[in-house]
């Protein structure tokens, strides 16, 4: 899966963080950033992440809902304005998946769920 994924890998650079802890006053929440750097020149969270068939975007929300907890993390503790969320899925016998999103795309919703959450706690 690796010699699939390297071309891509090519493509990061200017790396801030590796497998960095995290966490947010704002949002409640903590967690560890695969990566922090430039994927062809501009700044994005990068999650890596493996999976024995391919995935649809709409599969993946969970993905994008994630990273962008890491852009807003990284932001408030440390003044990084990470707009960009680049997933990069090693498939098992196929090519890799390259998904791009937006931070404030995926926010709203994170917010929303991490309450629906912390309602279901009390």
């Amino acid at each position: 899966m690796f010699g699939r994924v390297r071309p891509f890998l090519d493509d990061i650079d200017n790396i801030r963080a590796s497998e960095y802890n995290l966490y947010s006053d704002y949002l409640r929440l903590a967690g560890t950033v695969d990566c922090i750097a430039d994927y062809k020149g501009k700044p994005h969270i990068i999650d890596f992440k493996t999976s024995s068939r391919p995935k649809q975007r709409d599969w993946i929300h969970s993905y994008f809902m994630q990273a962008s907890a890491y852009a807003i993390m990284a932001e408030e503790r440390y003044g990084l304005t990470i707009p960009r969320l680049l997933i990069i899925i090693a498939v098992e016998d196929s090519a890799p998946q390259i998904f791009q999103e937006h931070r404030d795309d995926w926010a709203d919703l994170l917010i929303e769920y991490r309450n629906l959450f912390e309602s279901k706690g009390k």
